[in-house]
């Protein structure tokens, strides 16, 4: 079956639809805004904010049949990063200058649901949010001016504590004062910390995500963290500064996290692709890592772990800046062009299997959020072919229980 579903672009006062099959665009709605945050799919409405420097910015809710408004409401000041929790139907939107969440819930898309959710400890600053349904209403939060992490309650929606991590671990001397990005090994229950100062001694921290005990610093390494999708033991990180690009693979807490490295230059995002029809079967992961300046290395993972030499190949597409989209979805990588000044001017849609690239025109300029919007009657569609395959194979077992019976009799008659 054909995956269902559309890449949305928003770009400089403009929201374009492309359509990956065709690799064209096939709506565009006027807007407003001009520099845009990261968007999400929230269980049928695509939401993003505006990236407003200078004050309040508005959070857009999305319909999708038609392309329009369904509602925009105020968050707090430059909302960079937004979050949807899908086993609490809630988008939680971070604001940079107040260190607080705004909290929308689907149940109601026309106001917040709470407002102001404090999320720093002493300095409110970037950072990022992590959760997991199996934690329940733990979450976790980072600011690039707190010393640690903060454990948050999704349930109440409370600042729970500080976790300081300012003390050394190891013979380095050097703690963890800033923290950015965050990930987890699920398998070992242990975070993956970000810790981006001091700057000239940047660092990987590994805490204990039931104990929230600091176990472990990598360094020198630093960069984008990410979880591979269905491998609890794999992380990724993108490390920029030191042009490398890492994985980590932990097993259980006490185990020695391994570690496999390959030099890339400038790696930032990461989109994953399977190439085994099994989504658990994780020995045929690629991963789309975006770069600064070059295009897009394929890297495959299972080659890098088992230790070939040039486990990549690098897609050659020009600049996209640090803040180039890499966006998975269905069998296709879309990630922005941009041209030697870093202005974006396009979009390039990637077979993942083939790697073949076509570039869409008609692309916004300052295009750099781009999301994959399933096509809600296309999903129902699926599912629906699903569910007449199953019957059609129920059917069949049921008259090969027939006809087996009938052999069982038969063999008994001439027995007799």
């Amino acid at each position: 079956m054909e995956p269902h579903g559309h890449f949305w672009v928003w770009g400089n006062k403009t929201l374009v639809v492309v359509d990956p099959v065709s690799a064209r665009v096939v709506n565009r709605l006027a807007l407003d805004a001009e520099l845009w945050s990261d968007p999400v799919y929230a269980d049928g409405y695509p939401v993003i904010t505006e990236r407003n420097e200078e004050g309040d910015s508005e959070l857009y809710v999305f319909n999708t049949d038609p392309v329009s408004i369904h509602s925009r409401m105020l968050v707090g000041e430059r909302p960079y990063h937004i979050y949807y929790v899908p086993f609490r139907r809630e988008v939680w939107s971070h604001s940079d200058y107040e260190g607080q969440f705004d909290v929308l819930s689907l149940q109601d898309l026309t106001e917040l649901h709470y407002p102001g959710v404090k999320a720093y400890n002493e300095t409110p600053s970037h950072g990022k949010f992590l959760f997991d349904s199996e934690w329940g209403s733990m979450a976790f939060a980072t600011t690039s001016l707190d010393p640690g992490i903060h454990e948050m309650d999704l349930e109440n929606k409370d600042y729970v504590r500080f976790i300081n991590m300012s003390d050394p671990i190891d013979e380095s001397g050097v703690g963890c004062l800033g923290t950015h990005d965050l990930a987890v090994f699920k398998d070992a229950n242990v975070l993956v910390v970000e810790c981006t100062k001091p700057a000239d001694e940047r660092a990987i921290w590994e805490v204990d995500a039931e104990t929230l005990e600091p176990l472990f610093r990598h360094a020198p390494m630093n960069g984008a963290t990410y979880a591979v999708p269905d491998a609890g033991d794999l992380v990724f990180v993108g490390d920029r500064r030191e042009n490398k690009t890492h994985i980590l693979r932990k097993t259980s807490r006490d185990a020695e996290t391994e570690v496999f490295s390959v030099t890339l230059p400038e790696p930032w995002k990461v989109a994953f692709y399977n190439t085994h029809p099994d989504p658990q079967n994780v020995s045929h992961w690629l991963a789309f890592v975006g770069l600064e300046r070059e295009g897009i290395a394929v890297l495959d993972m299972t080659a890098l772990i088992d230790g070939e030499e040039s486990p990549y190949e690098i897609l050659e597409l020009g600049p996209g800046n640090q803040y180039r989209a890499v966006e998975r979805g269905g069998p296709w990588i879309a990630t922005t062009l941009a041209d030697d000044e870093f202005n974006t001017f396009g979009l390039a849609i990637i077979d993942a299997e083939t790697l073949e690239v076509r570039e869409v025109e008609g692309i916004p300029e300052m295009a750099e959020r781009v999301l994959w919007v399933p096509d809600e009657k296309g999903a129902h569609q699926e599912i629906q072919e699903l569910k007449d395959r199953i019957e059609e194979l129920e059917k069949m077992i049921e008259q090969l229980g027939v006809v087996g019976g009938g052999l069982r009799a038969l063999r008994g008659r001439q027995g007799a």
